[in-house]
């Protein structure tokens, strides 16, 4: 926001100015005015062109008729020749006309800190960045012995992606310095031409009020009062009240103190230079770093091609606080961010890239101070190039976004490259790879710049452009036999490829990226390939052993990388995907928990790069029946992704998904209903109906639907499902077969086995294919084979697949229950009505094991064990199982809460408890539902049962 209390570019507030105005074309000396851009000090700034320079210049002028002349103007211009430093305007030349004298200065485009508040809302960070430069121009005066005398808003400038304190002209050696200064010393000059004490009110020190000699303490009450204003709008007030104000702009703690304490009236209460004051401005993370500074090394590529592109002894030294802020403003120039405003209403995304550049700007001060860095700072300076240059890509992709784009803009932003990172203190630099060839080297810069966008591209979710840029660097690569190139650019197609669910020519693709950085040495991508392909190989195609093989070689390119990076975290998760395909659960958790850790370590709190570990973990929650500590993750990962994209983005649809699975396994139906609906809901209006995006949605909607035993409408959303997965994946494809085990349950609780045993026997085809004959999966299948078999009458084959299934499964797995019960229901086909009363109870301890105490899961157990009781004419014991399945029984679960109340009926009867025996009867009726085949199956075993 702009500060509540207005001032000019004189800061004083004044309004009437008697001094001429200037016109065009006027000259001064050698110079042609063009414009009038501002007036303060006395003076009149006007843009100018210099015919000999070819360039254009501020020029300050001062009317002769106003009693200025050259002694009076030459004097700032001694104090300027002082300094070349980036954060000092820099004087060019001084002279006289008979109107004027005038002093020739750097032209900065842009104008005062003034205008520069009044453009736009500037954030708390943006505007103590700013300070932070101006404050090191004053530390530059002071270190020479100088004071301002007049420092305040009008007298910084802000453009051209730097900061400069101008207006030197009442300037004065700080009263320490003036004594010791040599004969020959020009600031001596200083001493015997003082001017009388000055300054803008409101800005100056009380105690120069009082007639006391100014010091550098006397600058830094203005710098704090400028500061104050600026954050505030307020010159003045009560300390509390304005701390409170600054903590409303997010102004974090130790700076609002130190503004506070800068603006102590006594200048013994004040800091005691201004160093320690900067310090306190500059974020927590930076203060450990000193200031750094030497060549801009160039923007490398931000997906890890990386070469000296200058050697410091031979290339000539540019300032690089300036070229750094620079490359900012080309990167986040004020017409890119209008233009990502437009384009991008409603999405997060710019506000989020305003932190970002925020962010940058404060770590890249803590780089650029020092001539002669280390390498360990100039490698963190080339960090901080990599992430400057991948928000310069992604902006230029937003900017060509459409609608799906929109959607995936703050996604796409929260996953830059963090600044902050590149200054942690166990950061270290990235392997380096070799120069290309010398002749090759200007393609190589083309094909970087190709990456990068095609980097961009990916994130914004726009694959085939990703690809088109990736296949130009590719191109460049193999003409130049260019390793590095060769493994980006392989790198970047296997992703797009992955993205658009093509596995196998991923995997193609992800093999040559790999070859290629083991080639050229660049292990950074060696990393990234293995640990994609372990991804690819192992989960996405559920290629157990090319998923070991993978698994060995990502760890072994991470012991040659070393860890602590984000490259480590997406290592972890992909083994942690893997240890899931294999039912290896506790490997899984184990890698996703150090996956987290890390991601913890690297990201902000509430970063949404945490959901992906999360969503794993929630994930193996759910595998192992942990279902609590499931809905808790998937929480957080909802309420993540909802804080960094806010309500009603695509990217929600995934989390509302996660967080129902846990639900329907809770028991929670209805909850989870209203999950699916709200994800299913975002995503029509969105992406529209036929979106991908919705498959998995509609598959847990099913599952929850027929947990509320309505089968039919699961049946067609499951059909829908099979029907997508066999239209953009293999036919032999994993979730082709989980989309037919899910059809084939379907199709058997609809009172259909014939359909249900074709489903589930091509389920069992595709998961023995793709992950051999002991896997979970294809015990899962064979025990969906086995209960269609026995509804078919068909015992001995059904003994068959339970048999084959129990050899499958480790003691001790989720699924053991359940293939206990169809065991228990194939001994009671054969007539071993005692084997099925203790595979019964089998299914009931392990039930208890696996799902708690309390489950309704364990409700289908003790129907089953009712069964066999009452084979054993155990009439008591199979009337308490009967009752206890139908209390347990979930609520939509009409028919099985009918069949047990059915079951206490007959073990009533047969016990000679007539009216009991009816009582069942009659609730059996009233819980059957009506339109299924089973229920009316039900309906009429229940009206032939006898009353007595």
């Amino acid at each position: 926001m702009r500060p509540t209390t207005q001032l000019d570019s004189r800061g004083d507030g004044s309004i009437h100015d008697p001094r001429p105005a200037v016109a065009r074309g006027t000259v001064v000396g050698r110079y042609l005015t063009l414009r009038e851009v501002g007036r303060g000090g006395g003076g009149i700034v006007v843009e100018a062109f210099d015919p000999d320079l070819d360039r254009r210049v501020a020029l300050k002028l001062l009317p002769i008729a106003a009693g200025r002349d050259r002694q009076q103007l030459a004097r700032e211009a001694r104090v300027l020749a002082q300094f070349t430093h980036p954060n000092i305007a820099a004087v060019h030349d001084i002279g006289a006309t008979d109107e004027w004298v005038y002093i020739a200065m750097e032209l900065v485009e842009g104008g005062d800190l003034v205008a520069w508040l009044g453009q736009r809302p500037r954030g708390a960070a943006e505007i103590l960045a700013v300070f932070v430069d101006a404050g090191r121009g004053l530390l530059a005066a002071h270190a020479k012995g100088l004071v301002h005398g007049d420092f305040k808003p009008g007298n910084v400038l802000v453009g051209d992606g730097r900061v400069r304190v101008t207006d030197f002209g009442l300037a004065k050696l700080d009263p320490a310095t003036r004594h010791g200064l040599a004969p020959g010393d020009p600031r001596r000059g200083l001493v015997e031409d003082r001017p009388s004490a000055g300054g803008t009110p409101g800005f100056v020190a009380p105690e120069v009020e009082r007639g006391c000699e100014p010091d550098a303490r006397a600058d830094q009450f203005a710098f704090c009062v400028s500061l104050l204003w600026a954050l505030t709008g307020e010159l003045r007030g009560e300390p509390a009240d304005l701390e409170v104000r600054m903590a409303r702009r997010g102004v974090p703690a130790r700076a609002r103190r130190a503004i506070l304490r800068g603006v102590s009236s006594a200048p013994d209460q004040r800091f005691p230079g201004m160093e320690p004051l900067l310090a306190e401005l500059r974020p927590p993370g930076a203060r450990r770093w000193p200031w750094l500074a030497g060549g801009l090394l160039g923007l490398a590529l931000a997906a890890g091609v990386a070469f000296a592109r200058l050697n410091g002894g031979d290339a000539e030294r540019v300032d690089a606080c300036a070229a750094g802020q620079s490359a900012l403003a080309r990167a986040w120039s004020p017409e890119r961010a209008a233009t990502l405003d437009a384009k991008l209403a409603g999405s997060t995304a710019p506000a989020a890239l305003v932190a970002w550049v925020d962010a940058w700007r404060a770590a890249h001060l803590q780089l650029c101070g020092e001539p002669d860095p280390s390498p360990l700072t100039a490698a963190r300076r080339r960090c901080l190039d990599d992430a400057l240059g991948e928000l310069d890509a992604l902006t230029r992709a937003l900017a060509e976004a459409d609608a799906a784009v929109v959607d995936r803009a703050a996604d796409a932003v929260a996953r830059l490259g963090q600044p902050q990172a590149c200054l942690r203190p166990d950061w270290r630099p990235p392997p380096r790879v070799a120069a290309p060839p010398a002749d090759a080297a200007e393609a190589v810069l083309a094909a970087e710049e190709d990456l990068r966008m095609a980097e961009a591209y990916q994130r914004a979710g726009q694959s085939a452009r990703a690809r088109a840029r990736a296949e130009a660097a590719r191109d460049v690569g193999e003409a130049a036999s260019y390793q590095p190139v060769l493994a980006a650019a392989h790198y970047q197609l296997g992703r797009a490829l992955m993205d658009e669910g093509r596995y196998d020519d991923a995997e193609q693709e992800l093999r040559r990226a790999f070859a290629a950085a083991l080639a050229g040495g660049d292990d950074r991508h060696l990393l990234a390939a293995a640990s994609l392909l372990l991804y690819c190989v192992g989960f996405s195609r559920g290629d157990a052993q090319g998923g070991a093989l993978w698994q060995t070689l990502s760890a072994a390119a991470l012991a040659r990388t070393g860890g602590g990076t984000e490259a480590e975290a997406n290592y972890w998760d992909a083994s942690g995907a893997f240890a899931i395909v294999r039912g290896d659960y506790a490997a899984g958790r184990a890698a996703y928990e150090r996956a987290l850790a890390l991601r913890r370590v690297l990201f902000p709190p509430e970063h949404p790069e945490l959901a992906w570990s999360l969503s794993g973990l929630a994930a193996i929650d759910v595998e192992q029946r942990a279902f609590a500590d499931a809905e808790r993750r998937s929480r957080e990962v909802l309420e993540l992704r909802q804080r960094a994209l806010g309500p009603g983005h695509p990217d929600l649809i995934v989390a509302h998904t996660t967080l129902a699975a846990a639900l329907i396994e809770l028991g929670r139906h209805d909850d989870a209903i209203v999950e699916l609906e709200q994800a299913i809901a975002i995503g029509e209006a969105r992406l529209g109906a036929d979106s991908p995006r919705l498959v998995g949605a509609r598959n847990n909607l099913a599952s929850a639907l027929n947990r509320r035993g309505e089968h039919a409408r699961a049946r067609d959303l499951y059909a829908t499902v099979l029907a997508h997965f066999q239209a953009t994946r293999d036919a032999d494809d994993p979730f082709v077969a989980l989309a037919h085990n899910n059809l084939g349950g379907t199709y058997y609780k609809l009172d259909d086995p014939a359909a249900a045993l074709e489903h589930h026997r091509r389920a069992r085809e595709i998961w023995t294919a793709r992950f051999g004959r002991e896997h979970a999966k294809v015990a899962l299948a064979h025990n969906g084979v086995a209960a269609d078999l026995l509804a078919l009458g068909r015992c001995h084959a059904a003994r068959e697949a339970i048999t084959e299934a129990r050899a499958i499964l480790p003691p001790g797995d989720p699924l053991t229950p359940h293939l206990d019960n169809t065991r228990a229901k194939v001994a009671l086909c054969e007539g071993r009505a005692a084997e099925a009363a203790a595979a019964a109870e089998d299914a009931l301890t392990h039930g208890r094991a696996v799902f708690g105490e309390q489950s309704p899961q364990l409700a289908a157990f003790l129907v089953t064990r009712a069964l066999a009781r009452l084979d054993l004419r155990d009439f008591t014991a199979a009337r308490a199982d009967a009752l206890e399945a139908a209390a347990r029984a979930d609520a939509g679960d009409g028919n099985l809460r009918a069949l047990a109340l059915l079951l206490a009926a007959r073990a009533a009867r047969d016990a000679g408890d007539h009216d009991d025996a009816r009582d069942f009867a009659v609730r059996a009726l009233a819980a059957a539902p009506g339109e299924q085949a089973r229920s009316r199956a039900l309906r009429q075993e229940l009206a032939r049962l006898p009353p007595g």
